[in-house]
């Protein structure tokens, strides 16, 4: 198997977020951060925020992580998506919660 484009692999994790409710925002950040992004509650909707100044290997990570969160089981995506997925939730607290999708 070939690694996958960063920008395809960033392209299939906004449409899995999509597919799960979630607006996604690409937009420049005006603060320099250590992160590009992430889960990010506005009033009453979460939504995820990526830093559109941001390389597409850290925007496809900032995706990623944020959908680490969430539980995943019954959501298609390509494998490359979930193995990234799956390789983050790895590295992440054990006592870290997995959600289920809308949950706040």
């Amino acid at each position: 198997m070939y690694p996958v484009e960063p920008r395809r692999l960033r392209d299939e994790l906004v449409g899995v977020a999509q597919k799960l409710g979630f607006e996604v925002r690409v937009e420049p950040f005006r603060a320099p951060t250590r992160s590009a992004g992430g889960l990010c509650r506005l009033r009453d909707r979460v939504l995820i925020l990526v830093d559109a100044g941001a390389n597409p290997i850290d925007q496809a990570r900032a995706l990623a992580e944020a959908l680490a969160t969430l539980d995943l089981e019954d959501v298609y995506m390509a494998p490359e998506a979930r193995g990234l997925i799956e390789r983050l939730r790895k590295v992440r607290s054990p006592a870290a919660p997995v959600r289920k999708p809308g949950a706040s």
